[in-house]
């Protein structure tokens, strides 16, 4: 009877131990994290989540050396542009 009870507990545990696991991995796994960059030729693009209706862009035009913004809203389903900066400026700008 006591061997069951035994086996019976260290069933539970491990059974407990694997969803706490689990449980730690998916409420950790939506916090900020960015998509896999997509490269072209001149551009560089890679996205991010800002909330759940909205996505960021970054696109880097290595030809003209500038980085866009852009804020994809999948509700509305628009694109705007947030805001562009000359990287050749913004990495000389302290010489």
């Amino acid at each position: 009877m006591r061997d069951t009870r035994n086996i019976t507990i260290a069933v539970l545990l491990c059974s407990a131990a694997v969803l706490a696991g689990l449980l730690t991995i998916s409420l950790t796994a939506d916090q900020a994290r960015a998509d896999a960059p997509s490269k072209g030729r001149d551009y560089l693009l890679l996205t991010a989540h800002a909330t759940a209706e909205v996505e960021m862009l970054y696109a880097i035009d290595r030809g003209n050396r500038r980085l866009n913004v852009y804020r994809i809203d999948s509700r509305r389903r628009t694109l705007e542009l947030v805001d562009t900066m000359d990287l050749e400026r913004a990495f000389t700008a302290g010489d």
